[in-house]
């Protein structure tokens, strides 16, 4: 028991990066996936209700317990170690890119539920939104932490408690939003694809403002220590965004790729759904007003995210002006909400007109 949850270091350092270690890792990985994948083939509507809340059960307490375990480990660090210092909530929260979808995933899947009860699931914009958030930030989170496993102790055992979290909550990040897809809640669409780069601003913002506030480096926040080991120093901020052009190249592949199955398996609907926009012009479809707020919104915030940081005379500020960076988030959320109410307005007169 104390191999597994234990506080003292167990192993010299291992590298988990690039090697063999790595190998059985990423092979262990790919398993577990494919082994949940085709284990929850049920597709009963009260068999899938009840896989939705366990596997929300599951996450929220994998992330609850790994907190609980850093806290233990720092009181019995002080007490028997010498080690002076406060604990760092905000370090073990964390606001990294995988802790926030972590949550977001969580969300997610209790409004699926939610929604699931009252049969609106199908329909409901909030969700189609978080499902392909998961689908184009968290599952490629995810992804990234197994390619490049910084996130593991290295004193430690691949099953000791701490690395087997770590691990377990990643692949879930992974599976939940090809779960979503499998049961049919998510059709991934290209014309979609403006929903993950809404979900990589907000998560950015909020991860730069508690970067801001507290001096932890959340999410590459202050400076990109990624670059600068391979001999490449973008100035702050402007490696924000060669950051999320890197980041962002993936989520457009995967939505791509999903794309190029659909038209595969129906032609018919390939050209429309590519080219025309899902039937429209694509000139057209781009200048309704409901989607020009939201666009319109997207290049504000990005704008401002990019721009308010150099407003910070010092970087991180760890004070209440850091607050400042989280108006990015705001004007985003803000956008789809008024460019989802005026479609939604639009709609109902559509329904009202004769026919």
């Amino acid at each position: 028991m104390n191999y597994f949850f234990g506080f003292e270091p167990q192993l010299s350092e291992n590298s988990w990066l690039f090697n063999l270690n790595h190998l059985v890792l990423f092979i262990i990985v790919i398993v577990a996936i494919i082994g949940l994948f085709f284990a929850l083939n049920a597709k009963e509507k009260k068999t899938i209700f009840i896989t939705k809340i366990v596997l929300a059960s599951i996450m929220f307490m994998l992330e609850i317990t790994r907190m609980l375990w850093h806290y233990l480990n720092h009181v019995h660090s002080v007490n028997y170690l010498g080690n002076e210092g406060s604990f760092n909530f905000w370090r073990v929260f964390s606001f990294q890119l995988c802790a926030i979808m972590v949550w977001t995933t969580i969300a997610t899947l209790i409004l699926s539920v939610v929604l699931m009860s009252k049969n609106k699931e199908k329909e409901n914009f909030s969700l189609k939104i978080l499902t392909n958030i998961i689908l184009g930030v968290g599952l490629v989170a995810g992804f990234l932490a197994f390619i490049y496993p910084d996130m593991l102790q290295r004193d430690r055992s691949l099953l000791h408690f701490i690395n087997f979290q770590t691990i377990l909550q990643h692949i879930l990040l992974v599976f939940v939003p090809l779960y979503f897809i499998k049961i049919g809640t998510l059709k991934v669409r290209i014309k979609n694809l403006w929903m993950p780069a809404y979900g990589y601003l907000i998560a950015a913002s909020v991860a730069m403002t508690t970067s801001q506030l507290t001096g932890e480096n959340f999410a590459f926040s202050l400076h990109n220590p990624l670059l600068r080991d391979i001999g490449i120093n973008v100035v702050f901020p402007l490696h924000l965004l060669v950051t999320f052009l890197i980041v962002f190249i993936l989520p457009a592949i995967i939505f791509g790729c999903f794309n190029f199955i659909e038209c595969k398996k129906n032609l018919s609907q390939c050209p429309k759904e590519i080219v025309m926009g899902g039937g429209n012009n694509l000139i057209l479809t781009l200048l309704r007003k409901d989607r020009l707020i939201i666009i319109c919104s997207y290049i504000v915030a990005f704008i401002l995210f990019l721009t308010l940081p150099l407003a910070f005379r010092d970087s991180p500020v760890y004070n209440a002006l850091g607050l400042i960076a989280i108006v990015p988030a705001i004007i985003a959320v803000a956008g789809i909400v008024a460019g989802y109410r005026l479609r939604h307005r639009v709609d109902e007169k559509i329904e009202e007109m004769p026919a």
